[in-house]
């Protein structure tokens, strides 16, 4: 019980198979007390998910150590996205102004800016697969 409510050893994390994905065909019954159910649909609602999507999301963090996007945080992160997608562009258009006029070049960092696009173009592909595997069936191995 320890393991499962995060104290003491941490349990191993199983590998995820997103090439090779299960279709969900076990169903098992549980029964939680009226309390139990009303603070997970109260969660589940938080977090932005369905009470039954939320349960099978809080075993899937537990089993594979990575994250489960609800609704909630998805929308916050496509908006985080745009946002980021945005200021590169405009991190783009200033570099190419810079290397279009060299005289003004020596004024400005433009390996910086270019680094910072870089980074902008890293974060938003790793945000991008991340909301992806998310939503994407996979088998635990």
């Amino acid at each position: 019980m320890a393991k499962l409510t995060g104290q003491g050893e941490q349990l191993t994390p199983h590998a995820v198979v997103v090439d090779e994905p299960e279709k969900p065909t076990v169903k098992k019954k549980i029964s939680l007390t009226p309390s139990e159910w009303e603070a997970i649909e109260k969660q589940a609602l938080t977090d932005g998910f369905s009470p039954a999507r939320w349960i099978v999301a809080t075993i899937r963090a537990r089993l594979t150590t990575t994250p489960q996007l609800g609704q909630t945080d998805i929308e916050a992160l496509t908006q985080s996205n745009l946002l980021l997608l945005a200021m590169g562009r405009n991190l783009n258009q200033i570099a190419k102004a810079l290397n279009a006029a060299p005289e003004t070049r020596a004024a400005y960092k433009v390996h910086v800016i270019e680094e910072a696009r870089a980074l902008i173009a890293e974060h938003t592909t790793q945000v991008s697969k991340a909301m992806a595997a998310n939503s994407k069936r996979w088998r635990i191995e």
